[in-house]
């Protein structure tokens, strides 16, 4: 690359979003999203998307508090808010503020939620109200606390980087000029999801039931998803972090810290066309063991959806093949349809 291309700045052409509830009854869209733009030296561009997690077990006084105070939030809902206030708040005021530091900061934010409701972040009083079985092992708290995940991406249209940081199972893609497509987060939930779902598919086959979905009704099913909630900033029975074994979220544990990732991207314009950030609910849908060469025609398909028709026109997508598969065996799910978030940012050189 010559010098003079090294000195080209980004312009970004098109910022396409979408945010879209599951279609379920009196469904409150547990989805957030944020964008700020710094109109000055550097230029920077800075979005997330924040999905919701659902508790596995419900915790009362917080449900008692949403219900007086906040009657339009669903826990998971009221924690991807805050996420969102918090990042905004930083970034507002400290546009190149460390990601990392930020999303540290806002899941404090959570901390302090949940120790004004209990008077501190104990275990032991947060547990409290769980079953006999449940209430004395300070490891359930994972399971009662509401979460978040996220992924948040900053792009230096000066220095032509972008730089992200990220939890849980949303997306960051890079979508190239030749519909080539780089995923640079991990979903850090999806083998454990994948090894409920195998259990799952166990107890149909064992009681021989027709479809997948019938056995997710199972009650042992239901423990088998419960159980995966320990997958959350967990820790060992040393209490040391484990990325092979746990999942990063938002839910005020500082565990958390050692489940954030973090990169730096250097972007060529003449091959890069654009970023999207998608939460789970806005990617199309994967059979259990995904091989590789399934999950890069999924990628390109993605990459063609978005290029000819937005985030709509993948969204769309979405929706048609969720609904060609009521009974959840192509797709094993817990749920029809998800909410579903997207930010796409497509860029050109600045000439």
């Amino acid at each position: 690359m010559s010098n003079s291309d090294e000195s080209v700045s980004l312009n970004i052409t098109n910022v396409d979003v979408l945010s879209r509830s599951a279609p379920t009854p009196k469904r409150v869209n547990e989805d957030r999203w944020l964008a700020i733009e710094s109109p000055s030296v550097p230029y920077l561009f800075t979005a997330a998307v924040i999905d919701g997690a659902g508790v596995r077990k419900s915790l009362p006084p917080l449900i008692k508090v949403l219900k007086d105070s906040f009657p339009d939030f669903t826990p998971s809902a009221y924690t991807a808010y805050l996420l969102k206030k918090s990042l905004n708040e930083q970034l507002s005021v400290e546009p190149e503020k460390s990601l990392r530091e930020t999303l540290i900061i806002a899941n404090q934010t959570i901390r302090e939620m949940i120790s004004n409701i209990f008077g501190n972040f104990d275990s032991s009083k947060i547990l409290s109200g769980l079953d006999q079985h449940l209430k004395h092992d300070e490891h359930n708290i994972r399971l009662v606390l509401p979460a978040c995940v996220v992924t948040v991406a900053r792009l230096n249209l000066t220095s032509r980087q972008l730089e992200f940081a990220h939890l849980g199972d949303t997306t960051l893609l890079e979508i190239f000029q030749d519909g080539n497509v780089v995923r640079h987060t991990k979903d850090q939930m999806g083998p454990f999801d994948c090894i409920a779902f195998e259990q799952i598919m166990a107890l149909q086959k064992e009681q021989e039931l027709s479809h997948f979905r019938d056995a997710m009704l199972l009650p042992e099913s239901r423990n088998f998803i419960i159980e995966s909630g320990l997958r959350l900033n967990y820790v060992d029975l040393d209490g040391k972090t484990d990325r092979h074994n746990g999942c990063g979220v938002v839910n005020g544990m500082s565990e958390m810290e050692d489940y954030i990732e973090t990169g730096v991207i250097s972007i060529n314009p003449n091959n890069t066309l654009g970023f999207a950030l998608l939460t789970d609910g806005l990617e199309l849908p994967t059979p259990l063991h995904e091989r590789a060469e399934q999950r890069i025609k999924r990628f390109l398909r993605t990459s063609r959806l978005i290029q000819k028709h937005g985030l709509r026109g993948l969204h769309n997508e979405v929706v048609r093949m969720t609904d060609r598969d009521i009974y959840f065996d192509r797709y094993p799910r817990t749920k029809h349809r998800d909410d579903a978030t997207g930010i796409y940012i497509q860029i050109e050189k600045d000439e």
